[in-house]
């Protein structure tokens, strides 16, 4: 855990930091894939810069109708500029729906531009949780596994455990290791990349890279959801899961769509032959 990087004599907060880098690496790996697809270059840094927008604005203002804090009592800190208390799900929402509304206002197909998102959305992924694990949030419930974290005395983690009578000797011997859920969804966002990756040079349908990131990481957070903390905020305990368990059901239907097609359509020719 470290919180605060010293950056050529400058202290940079580590969480911040790598939000600002998973946005321009995601920024530059999109615009890359999608020349390479066939969308010009300005067309694609058109697309690229509307979705990063809506993301800023749907992170900030999911994460103020969630969170207990920092925006609850200071409505003004909604629209303060600066890099923190976003959240991961409504940024997503609103890059898609940003990025859906440019793509098709430049005259490019949104599942063709999605494609070509696709791997910079694993790999932001894997940079945001960094930053995570760094400041030391999204941390998981205890575990006696091997690969299990632990934190300094004073972090989020210890506070935590302290309250929640996890950890008697919590002040004087800090924490129990945890799961370390940032590495988790780390290691998928990066899987997820290299799958999506896989899918285009393969030269599957428009959306098919994007629909398997979208589902991919849906079933993870299904996954590590029960071994997540609980974090302050105003959602319920199922908020989560079903939302998760929707976009993944979503994208794997897309999936799954054109074999039920043609196999219904391969059933009615044996029928009728």
């Amino acid at each position: 855990m470290q919180p605060i990087l010293d950056f050529a004599g400058f202290d940079l907060p580590a969480y911040r930091t790598f939000t600002i880098l998973a946005l321009f690496v995601g920024f530059g790996v999109a615009v890359v894939v999608a020349v390479r697809r066939g969308i010009s270059a300005r067309t694609a840094c058109g697309v690229a810069v509307a979705a990063i927008v809506g993301g800023l604005v749907g992170g900030r203002l999911f994460a103020a109708a969630t969170a207990a804090e920092p925006f609850w009592g200071d409505a003004g800190a909604v629209f303060e500029l600066r890099f923190g208390s976003m959240a991961m799900f409504g940024g997503l929402l609103g890059a898609a729906a940003a990025g859906t509304v440019a793509a098709r206002t430049l005259g490019v197909s949104p599942f063709r531009f999605g494609d070509a998102a696709a791997p910079a959305l694993g790999i932001g992924i894997a940079l945001l949780r960094v930053g995570c694990l760094l400041a030391g949030d999204c941390f998981g419930k205890g575990t006696g596994l091997f690969w299990g974290i632990t934190y300094p005395r004073g972090s989020f983690v210890h506070l935590y455990q302290i309250e929640s009578g996890q950890s008697i000797l919590g002040v004087l011997r800090g924490t129990g290791p945890v799961h370390p859920i940032p590495v988790y969804e780390m290691l998928a966002g990066l899987l997820l990349a290299s799958a999506a990756v896989v899918v285009i040079r393969r030269g599957m349908r428009d959306g098919t890279a994007l629909a398997v990131v979208v589902a991919g990481y849906g079933l993870v957070r299904l996954l590590i959801e029960p071994l997540r903390a609980p974090e302050p905020g105003s959602t319920p305990a199922w908020f989560d899961p079903v939302v998760f368990t929707t976009a993944a059901l979503f994208a794997i239907i897309w999936l799954a769509w054109p074999h039920l097609v043609e196999r219904r359509y391969a059933k009615r020719s044996l029928a009728t032959a």
